[in-house]
């Protein structure tokens, strides 16, 4: 799972990877390959699923 901002520098999506993201804007492309799955989450989940590395909720 990565989490990047606008398909821009480090961390943009490779082919088929998932994304989570806490940003009001959310369509194919925007934050890499236009395969993977961008996800929009609060805050809250964006920052425990990017320390568990899965979209969670609750941190493991």
């Amino acid at each position: 799972m990565e989490l990047a901002c606008i398909n821009s520098g480090i961390g943009v999506l490779d082919k088929e990877e998932t994304g989570a993201y806490a940003s009001n804007r959310n369509f194919k492309g925007r934050s890499g390959d236009p395969t993977g799955k961008n996800y929009l989450a609060s805050p809250r989940t964006v920052a425990i699923s990017a320390i568990n590395g899965k979209i969670s909720y609750f941190l493991d």
